[in-house]
């Protein structure tokens, strides 16, 4: 969920943006930028969270594995 929050924010930035491009604040491409890369750093470690643990646990099986063989 926390992702999808700055990438709506995000989207929101590009859209107004877009629309308004001449009007366009520095204040709004920070932001907009800014909630892009949060989202993909949630993201990118929300992976890792789940990867890293997974290689872990199989490492320490196979440990197990080929001590009691």
């Amino acid at each position: 969920m926390m992702p999808g929050v700055f990438v709506f924010r995000m989207t929101s930035g590009v859209l107004q943006l877009l629309a308004d491009g001449s009007h366009a604040t520095l204040k709004l491409v920070a932001a907009t930028v800014n909630d892009g890369l949060i989202a993909i750093t949630i993201i990118f470690a929300m992976g890792l969270g789940l990867v890293v643990p997974k290689l872990v646990i199989d490492l320490l099986a196979q440990r197990s594995t080929r001590a009691k063989s």
